[in-house]
């Protein structure tokens, strides 16, 4: 990911990023791991270098910069595509509290459609109760068995008059231990 993404940043600012299989794309990634003045390095390389961090203070520093600059859409992109599906919700999380609902219903629709039940549950409750398509969602992630979804189910089915059919869905939460049902 931070090879495909990282020529992204560097477009506009006059500077030609070498190419993937260059050394000095390797070089560029160990000075960033390495140690400055003493300190901790940019990034941290993690499992034999299979997987980077970004240390906590740069995430800190930008989250609190009022100035910083947003989160580019190919790097929301890059991130949906490279990342696995029980990470997805991580990113879902992130760009909803960014204000990118967009960004976090690509993440959810993913993670939904590769079978996760928990980013089916939080489609759907990111769609809204007026949304036909919620339903759909809501019980594909009951039907996975899915706790929380089977109570959302009989919510949405409530708050639409089938009451009935909401009913059979409440039993099933209460029964799967959800006193709140």
């Amino acid at each position: 990911l931070l090879v495909r993404l990282f020529p992204e940043y560097l477009k506009g600012r006059d500077i030609d990023p070498p190419a993937e299989e260059e050394p000095a794309t390797m070089d560029a990634f160990a000075w960033a791991c390495d140690l400055h003045d003493r300190a901790t390095g940019l990034l941290a390389s993690r499992q034999r270098g299979q997987q980077v961090e970004v240390f906590d203070y740069l995430v800190d520093h930008v989250q609190r910069d009022s100035q910083a600059v947003s989160i580019p859409d190919f790097t929301w992109t890059g991130c949906i595509e490279y990342t696995a599906p029980a990470q997805l919700m991580l990113i879902a999380q992130a760009a909803f509290s960014m204000q990118r609902r967009d960004v976090a219903e690509a993440a959810l629709r993913k993670g939904a459609a590769e079978g996760d039940p928990s980013a089916m549950n939080a489609l759907a409750i990111l769609l809204g109760p007026r949304s036909e398509e919620a339903e759909t969602w809501y019980r594909r992630a009951a039907e996975c068995g899915y706790h929380a979804a089977v109570t959302n189910l009989g919510a949405l089915l409530h708050s639409q008059g089938r009451s009935d059919e909401a009913g059979i869905w409440y039993q099933q939460a209460v029964a799967q231990g959800d006193l709140a049902a």
